[in-house]
């Protein structure tokens, strides 16, 4: 996988259903037809003519994070999402030609992100909470994991922020 800077989002009319969370796909400066779950691309990859684009949308009480896979005439092939968390993707790392490891803020899950070569029938439990209604019964080429990490809790270090800071007010 390769990290690209070629998409973004533009906001849909006034009329437009769920618009609070969905947006109009932006390919090179010019808007296309795709509308796509989130309001903010987390992150963007080049894959085997395949574009991974990762979105979100930050409501009150967490973070929903879709993860879209779109061919080469911007057409969505596959959808798959996490759980909602507190905090927005981190710490992405290219694992591979076609995989990526990521986590997100106040967590220490780490996930893993397969693009399969050909797609495939796969009915499991685990494939079918990830995915988006209307690719439910469709044919998967994201395979989507979770690994669970130990019990996250805040460090003041992780905000840069020095232990001392209190006594540096004074």
């Amino acid at each position: 996988m390769k990290p690209i800077e070629r998409f973004s989002l533009q906001s849909l009319p006034a009329g437009y259903p769920s618009k609070e969370f969905k947006r109009r796909l932006v390919c090179d400066g010019l808007p296309t037809w795709v509308v796509v779950d989130g309001d903010e691309i987390a992150a963007q990859f080049l894959c085997d003519g395949f574009i991974v684009l990762v979105t979100n949308y930050d409501y009150f009480d967490g973070v929903n994070t879709w993860i879209h896979l779109l061919d080469e005439d911007g057409k969505i092939r596959d959808i798959v999402t996490t759980p909602d968390y507190f905090g927005f993707l981190q710490e992405v790392e290219i694992q591979s030609e076609r995989e990526l490891n990521f986590g997100f803020y106040g967590t220490n899950d780490r996930w893993s992100l397969r693009l399969r070569e050909k797609p495939v029938w796969s009915f499991r439990i685990e494939e079918l909470r990830s995915r988006a209604n209307r690719f439910l019964f469709s044919k998967r080429r994201l395979m989507l994991a979770c690994t669970k990490g130990k019990p996250w809790f805040f460090q003041p270090d992780q905000l840069g922020v020095p232990e001392n800071a209190a006594e540096l007010d004074d």
